[in-house]
């Protein structure tokens, strides 16, 4: 074949991309642009093929330079259909209201299953680890270390509630960690899996082991009031970022019909929903433990916060995004899985 002949052979479709950049930004902004989208995905996928076998044939077969033009715009075309497709857009207030309201809870409720398995994996070894430490100080000690010990004792005394700067202060370690402990839980999914599975085993007989020096100690009270006003929605945010390591790791092992790095991909779509929906969560909580979980409030208070918010979070989950999904960010999202 020649250069001339494969040019007018896919030139149809190479016509058609350029097209489709040029409206991109219109249809990225209306519900009824998804298939245009993921045609532009497609189209995209196939003009880098085409360039790389048009070079091939325009160097082979001395072509004129009208062809070697050709080449030229078909590149510029490829060129521009990447930045159209992978070139991050500013985030606006209604694409972040979009996603809240119906893109992340429509993904949570599809994920529900890794969601619950990570929360059964994580609260099952801290009570595991719990029961056997509680009533032996001496096995809490020797898993958890004198250190962790120490900042038992002053995890328990935060519910007692004191005003003031250094509330905020003491409780940015808690927030940090749980934050790095979610985020761990995500990246640890390309292991396929086994290192997200690690992290909600290892945090999870920290947990315990702290509910155990807490206890030994006395404050079991002071701790759980403490973690009432935003223990639901932080635990939530960490089960939720370990579901979407899962969802990567599970993509590797079982790839489906569909070579692994191709499946890796295609899940990594729901993948970043879950984790920007988690970091979500996380700030929501951070607020709550940051200004209301060590403030002097009531312990009634404290306890009908965190029942309010726990009654939102199930409300939420299960009402919002009922409807379909927002076509701009599935699409944006979804470009690489079509």
């Amino acid at each position: 074949m020649t250069a001339a002949n494969f040019a007018a052979k896919r030139r149809i479709d190479w016509e058609r991309l350029a097209s489709l950049c040029v409206e991109a930004r219109r249809l990225k902004s209306r519900r009824s642009g998804g298939e245009e989208l993921a045609e532009l995905a497609r189209l995209y996928r196939r003009a880098v093929a085409d360039l790389g076998r048009l070079r091939t044939l325009v160097a082979a077969q001395r072509s004129s330079e009208a062809q070697q033009a050709m080449v030229d715009w078909l590149n510029a075309l490829v060129a521009r259909a990447h930045a159209e497709i992978y070139v991050a857009r500013p985030l606006s207030i209604a694409g972040l209201a979009s996603f809240l309201t119906r893109d992340f809870p429509a993904r949570f409720r599809r994920s529900w299953k890794l969601i619950a398995f990570a929360a059964g994996i994580f609260l099952g070894s801290t009570i595991l680890t719990y029961a056997l430490c509680a009533n032996d100080i001496a096995l809490a000690r020797s898993i958890g270390g004198a250190g962790l010990e120490h900042n038992a004792h002053g995890f328990g005394e935060l519910g007692r509630g004191h005003d003031g700067a250094s509330d905020v202060t003491t409780t940015a370690f808690y927030i940090s960690n749980n934050v790095k402990v979610a985020f761990m839980c995500f990246a640890l999914g390309i292991s396929a899996g086994v290192g997200t599975l690690y992290a909600l085993i290892q945090n999870g007989i920290t947990m315990g082991v702290t509910l155990a020096f807490v206890h030994h100690a006395g404050d079991t009270e002071n701790l759980i009031t403490f973690i009432a006003s935003h223990g639901s929605i932080e635990l939530l945010a960490i089960f939720v970022a370990a579901a979407a390591g899962m969802s990567m790791g599970h993509a590797l092992i079982v790839p489906g019909p569909f070579f692994r790095a191709v499946a890796l991909r295609r899940a990594a779509v729901s993948a970043v929903t879950l984790v920007l929906g988690a970091a979500c969560l996380l700030l929501v909580a951070a607020f709550f433990e940051g200004f209301i979980s060590p403030s002097s409030l009531p312990m009634s208070t404290k306890w009908l916060i965190g029942g309010v918010n726990a009654a939102a979070l199930v409300l939420y989950f299960a009402m919002a995004g009922r409807a379909a999904p927002n076509p701009k960010l599935s699409s944006t999202l979804g470009y690489i899985t079509h």
